[in-house]
């Protein structure tokens, strides 16, 4: 049986590139970003895709981890 193979698209910027982030003591950037869509017909949901909800905020939060467990150098 034929492993599957799954696969991540990356795409490379320079510093500028990066996010800005404002915290409560001071500001710091964020050089990876992960976008989570998370529609809501795929929970057989109905309305409309706008504004990231709290689920799209959490699953995003815990695929970002996951994925940064796993990436090299960074």
């Amino acid at each position: 049986m034929a492993k599957r193979r799954r696969w991540l698209p990356r795409l490379w910027g320079t510093a500028r590139d990066a996010q800005n982030i404002d915290e409560l003591m001071g500001e710091r950037t964020d050089s990876f970003l992960f976008h989570y869509n998370f529609p809501p017909y795929s929970v057989g949901e109905t309305g409309m895709v706008g504004s990231p909800k709290r689920r799209e905020i959490g699953h995003g939060r815990l695929a970002k981890r996951g994925v940064l467990a796993v990436i090299a150098d960074y």
